[in-house]
């Protein structure tokens, strides 16, 4: 089988894809878990975690 075969099937495929994979994103059950994801950077280290200072040494 070549693309000759296959060829316009994955045009089809593709965009089945593009519409299952926005529909996923927009739908509400799955906001809650992307606010999360991208509040991450934003988050507070651990309390009680060592870190180094500009000199090298380690508090706590």
């Amino acid at each position: 089988m070549s693309y000759d075969v296959y060829g316009p099937y994955i045009v089809v495929v593709m965009l089945i894809t593009f519409l299952l994979l926005f529909a996923w994103v927009l739908h509400p059950k799955n906001k809650a878990k992307f606010d999360d994801a991208a509040n991450l950077p934003f988050q507070d280290d651990e309390e009680g975690k060592d870190t180094k200072t500009d000199n090298g040494r380690i508090e706590k």
